[in-house]
């Protein structure tokens, strides 16, 4: 089973506003906006979970830094610790583009870390190979967890557990709107009743980690140090700090994460490319929308509605449907989710319906290529009609079945599989590894 344990939370304390301090998750802020928060507060959290971007005017010791500036916020009191181990309902509010007014309802606690294969965390998706240095100095000169990763639990009921706790019968202990105008509550559950049943309800079914995969290996990395080096085998060092969500439609909000190309041999058509995998249907629609950038384009519905993918150039736009067997139906199938063969033998396999995993099959029969990725439509239609890139694809978001399916089946999904929407803010609630002491 997951552990998953209470804490006693950090937070920031009145008169400070918290939608002045609280920041993106550090791996999507720039110089630029790290500059933007700082001018807010010289107390935004970007200040310790993001101390170094390698500007020149950093600290000698960025990290050694943030953990004085830890320390020194909880000893003046812009930082108080609460007085017990709580755990902590986390509610996002926000407006989706299609379907109006939406919210995801999570529980922020403890989360045990335990390497692939050897617990019931399991990663969703594979990542691409990135530097886990920064983080690790950054928790050892802390020692605290400054933001959550996140979990989806495959526990049925959750949601209700959470809410029964806190959100449906008391105001939020804390909020905040952010820059996209999602509005962040967080209420703090110590009564001992509901923190068991909420636990419970985490133990009894696996964890999936849906973002955050570094954080995770991080932290997993930093308890081997701590038990190899001092000998320590228990402690808050084996778990990290995670907002579990109920793998269940309604709490999450998926986008998908579209690839452009860049690179392809000159002479080659990206139509004609992809015509071997795919049948195309012009697209006048998509065409429309590239050149006009008021179009309020929504690619996601579109794509849904013909059950295709789309494929967008300078010379035009097309829609890209499947052909009657899978494009990777001979691919090799991809690792399960703690690095063994898959052990499923059932005909359908979960990727056969997912775009990524599908675009991922055939990558290695096109012509070579640099493949990046963009998060919206707007992004695509910078990238395409600047002439940046040569081609883009379009995917459909991965759908809570998929990811569900997937996760039963103890598989991980091709990496920038999906974009989970809104991401939790740094600065609702922090964790120290030393509890106080």
């Amino acid at each position: 089973m997951p552990r998953f344990e209470p804490f006693p939370g950090i937070r920031y304390m009145p008169p400070v506003q918290l939608d002045d301090v609280i920041s993106p998750p550090y791996d999507v802020i720039n110089a630029s906006q790290r500059a933007t928060l700082v001018k807010r507060s010289r107390f935004n959290s970007v200040l310790i979970d993001l101390p170094s971007l390698g500007e020149p005017d950093e600290p000698a010791n960025p990290y050694q830094h943030a953990a004085e500036l830890l320390r020194s916020w909880q000893e003046s009191g812009v930082l108080g610790r609460d007085p017990q181990e709580s755990l902590y309902a986390y509610r996002m509010t926000f407006t989706d583009e299609i379907e109006g007014r939406r919210a995801t309802l999570g529980v922020i606690g403890a989360l045990g870390v335990a390497p692939p294969g050897d617990g019931d965390v399991l990663p969703h998706e594979n990542t691409l190979p990135k530097a886990k240095s920064d983080r690790l100095e950054l928790l050892r000169a802390c020692r605290a967890n400054l933001s959550p990763v996140w979990g989806l639990s495959l526990t049925d009921g959750l949601s209700k557990e959470i809410s029964a706790a806190a959100p449906s019968v008391r105001p939020a202990d804390q909020h905040a709107v952010d820059a996209d105008g999602v509005r962040h509550e967080l209420w703090r559950i110590s009564d001992a009743s509901a923190i068991e049943k909420i636990c419970e309800a985490v133990k009894a079914s696996p964890v999936v980690i849906a973002d955050g995969h570094h954080r995770y290996e991080t932290a997993l990395a930093y308890a081997m140090e701590v038990r190899s080096s001092a000998g320590e085998a228990h402690g808050n060092h084996e778990l990290v700090m995670a907002l579990v969500v109920e793998l269940a439609p309604e709490e999450l909000h998926v986008h998908p994460v579209h690839r452009v190309l860049t690179g392809l041999p000159e002479g080659i058509d990206p139509a004609t490319m992809f015509e071997k995998f795919f049948s195309l249907t012009e697209s006048p629609r998509m065409a429309r929308a590239l050149r006009d950038e008021a179009d309020p384009f929504n690619p996601s519905a579109l794509l849904l509605d013909n059950n295709a993918m789309g494929l967008v150039t300078t010379s035009g736009a097309w829609l890209l449907h499947r052909r009657a067997e899978p494009a990777h139906a001979a691919a090799p199938r991809g690792a399960t989710a703690d690095g063994s063969p898959p052990q499923s033998t059932e005909l359908h396999d979960p990727l056969d319906d997912l775009d990524s995993a599908v675009l991922e099959a055939i990558m290695d029969a096109l012509p070579h290529c640099e493949i990046s990725y963009k998060y919206s439509w707007k992004e695509v239609q910078s990238a395409v009609s600047s002439g940046a890139v040569q081609a883009a694809v379009l995917l459909r978001p991965a759908t809570v079945a998929q990811i569900a399916a997937t996760a039963h089946a103890n598989r991980r999904m091709p990496p920038k599989t999906t974009y989970f929407h809104p991401k939790p803010r740094t600065g609702m609630v922090f964790r120290t590894l030393d509890n106080g002491a």
